[in-house]
């Protein structure tokens, strides 16, 4: 993987804060989210996919995955890229159709690469910059 190459797939309004535009051109980020039995910072590098102003994690098996049980039952969370920390708010993706759009935005951002990764979709809002 070109972890230095520029990537713009998916839909960030011009309106977009600041945060979300630095984020949007990062190849991944980190999620600090709470651990759910140790009540401590737990962090992990992910791909994501920008669209709209949100921010979109996905997996292949969230039953397997600590963050996304972290995040079930804490969902404040921070993400960083870069040297830029920011936080934001996750939830679950429920509605088949945005996580049908959302496979299709990973597949263009990421060329394919771990498709059989995108099962299970957050959306992380941001919290507001001010």
């Amino acid at each position: 993987l070109c972890l230095t190459a520029a990537v713009r797939i998916g839909s960030i309004p011009a309106e977009a804060g600041p945060g979300m535009k630095d984020l949007a051109e990062a190849r991944s980020l980190k999620l600090t989210a709470i651990g759910r039995r140790s009540g401590r910072p737990h962090t992990v590098q992910l791909w994501f996919v920008p669209h709209g102003e949100k921010i979109y994690l996905c997996t292949d098996d969230c039953q397997a995955r600590d963050w996304c049980r972290n995040i079930r039952r804490e969902p404040s969370v921070s993400l960083t890229a870069g040297d830029q920390t920011y936080r934001g708010r996750a939830k679950l993706v429920d509605d088949q159709q945005r996580r049908d759009e959302l496979v299709r935005l990973r597949r263009e951002r990421y060329r394919g690469a771990f498709m059989g990764m995108a099962k299970d979709f957050f959306e992380i809002t941001l919290e507001d910059e001010s």
